[in-house]
């Protein structure tokens, strides 16, 4: 039993759920829960994910969160482990995600789709199917690993930024129609950092605009957004740092709504809070 700001949490019979154990985020965190003794089921979307993770947690499953019978499936061998060895759902994270980058004018709309039920529709079918289990523990919590593109915009980013103000949305709802359980809710928000998510969505760029019309491709200078590839990649941060965030919220008391992490979240998140200045 160990003691976190003033809060025990008996890790041996706590069960922690967390998507997306493929790599990044999810991979870490995974390794390191089931290290702090907590009983972790992964799910990861590949059997090399799978094959990768057995032994280092309590149970690896093959899992595409997008559908709905992989969930189902996710759901009863969790609760089969909850029976068996007596325990509790302590905590759902929600992990997993993709990040296609493009101009809204060369992005055809079925990355738009894709992104939004993987980021943002299996976040909601994943608490949804989960919550039976959550609202049997007092002090349960969803935690969502969401971005600071869910407070803000960028460039080459709407359909990614859309699915994480879709994420954020939800999250101020849902947190407050739980609150009667006694679960809490809270949303993990970095900017850019080193993981295989950012590398593989600023390579998908190129392909992406390569599928575009010529005329549409005649109108873009390939050079410019190459450059923010590039601007991207000089100042990602240490992934640590959300692993470290997310396990502090797997533990603290009291989850907080949003939880900014790295030098550019913070930075970021001071100046979307700042009130606007009328000019003169």
């Amino acid at each position: 039993i160990s003691t976190w700001t003033h809060f025990t949490v008996d890790k041996s019979k706590s069960v922690i759920v967390v998507t997306g154990c493929d790599s990044g985020f999810g991979l870490a965190t995974a390794q390191r829960l089931h290290e702090l003794g907590f009983i972790v089921v992964a799910t990861c979307l590949t059997p090399a994910g799978v094959e990768n993770l057995a032994g280092k947690v309590s149970l690896a499953i093959r899992c595409d969160i997008t559908k709905s019978q992989d969930i189902s499936d996710l759901y009863k061998a969790t609760v089969k482990i909850i029976e068996n060895k007596e325990a509790r759902l302590w905590a759902l994270i929600n992990n997993a995600g993709i990040a296609p980058s493009g101009f809204l004018d060369w992005m055809d709309i079925k990355y738009f789709r894709k992104v939004m039920d993987v980021n943002y529709f299996a976040v909601v079918e994943m608490i949804q199917t989960f919550l039976p289990q959550l609202k049997k523990t007092k002090n349960s919590r969803v935690i969502n690993v969401s971005s600071m593109a869910g407070l803000t915009g960028f460039l080459n980013g709407g359909a990614y930024c859309a699915s994480k103000h879709a994420v954020e949305g939800m999250t101020k709802c849902v947190r407050q129609e739980l609150l009667t359980w006694n679960i809490h809710m809270a949303n993990i928000n970095p900017a850019f950092m080193k993981t295989p998510l950012i590398a593989s969505s600023t390579h998908e760029t190129s392909r992406i605009f390569d599928e575009a019309s010529a005329e549409i491709r005649s109108q873009y200078n390939r050079e410019n957004f190459e450059r923010m590839t590039h601007l991207i990649e000089a100042v990602q941060e240490d992934p640590i740092l959300v692993v470290n965030e997310i396990i502090r919220n797997v533990t603290v008391k009291s989850p907080q709504p949003v939880n900014a992490v790295g030098w550019q979240a913070f930075a970021l998140r001071y100046v979307t809070t700042q009130p606007a200045v009328a000019q003169k």
